[in-house]
């Protein structure tokens, strides 16, 4: 309430263009006649008192939408919140111009960079657009030029979707087209070249004339051709003859002897030698 009581005090004082306002660490509001601008400090949001000044500015953005203000210590101090304040910006002193959407209004400020230095403009954090109070307002933890700008453009007013023409921008980055280039290296010169099968691509079937001559694997195709067909052909026969053989005898011997078959007499010999 103290700080409430100087800032009053100082509207009559400057007459309107600037003002002065005390604030501690209780918190209080410092803002220019009719409320144009105002910053309010919560409540632990300093740690000692300190001035406030709110000034009209010199440092403004081509997109200002707003005349810039200067929040700053009295004395030219920097200062720091320890808890963020709130800015607001009266939308009586917002030049909309052909603005649709009142939503896209956003308060910016300059950010602090080490050392103490100004670095690009910046929207405050946690914008928010009051109709009923009729403002614009964001929070901030540090004190430097403020001013209304739209969202959706840059601090200069240029629209950030739009590429000047003739104009490189390092920081778009080019696509190139689907698989272009990939195979560029591998595969230059003569289609195939350096590959086993060089020369024009797919002449005649790869393994034409004699079945695997002057094939890098022709060696290992006959050696493997011949050990497997020897083997199989081995094992196939002597295991097909035997079981068929047995299961034949077998199938005769269930029946009458040898009734019919063409080795009656040969088996009937042998069946009666057996018996005997």
């Amino acid at each position: 309430m103290f700080g409430a009581l100087v800032v009053l005090l100082s509207w009559v004082a400057c007459g309107g263009s600037s003002v002065d306002g005390t604030v501690g660490p209780t918190g209080g509001e410092v803002c220019l006649p009719e409320k144009k601008v105002c910053i309010d400090v919560p409540i632990g949001g300093l740690e000692t008192q300190e001035v406030l000044r709110i000034s009209p500015g010199t440092d403004v953005p081509g997109g200002e939408l707003s005349d810039s203000y200067e929040i700053s210590g009295a004395a030219g101090q920097q200062i720091v919140f320890v808890k963020p304040a709130t800015v607001t910006f009266s939308l009586d002193i917002v030049r909309e111009g052909d603005l649709q959407n009142e939503n896209l209004l956003r308060i910016y400020t300059r950010e602090r960079l080490d050392g103490g230095a100004l670095g690009d403009w910046q929207p405050l954090a946690n914008a928010f657009v009051d109709r009923v109070r009729n403002q614009v307002r964001g929070d901030t933890n540090h004190l430097s030029p403020f001013v209304v700008l739209r969202s959706d453009r840059l601090p200069d007013g240029g629209n950030p979707f739009e590429i000047d023409a003739g104009r490189v921008d390092a920081s778009v980055i080019t696509i190139p087209p689907f698989d272009g280039g990939r195979d560029a290296g591998r595969d230059a010169g003569p289609p195939d070249a350096g590959r086993p099968d060089a020369g024009p691509p797919d002449a005649g079937p790869p393994d034409a004339g004699t079945p695997d001559s002057g094939t890098p694997d022709a060696g290992f195709d006959a050696g493997f051709d011949a050990g497997f067909d020897a083997g199989f052909d081995a094992g196939f026969d002597a295991g097909f003859d035997a079981g068929f053989d047995a299961g034949v005898d077998a199938g005769i011997d269930a029946g009458e002897p040898d009734a019919g078959d063409p080795d009656a007499g040969d088996d009937g010999g042998a069946d009666a030698g057996d018996g005997g």
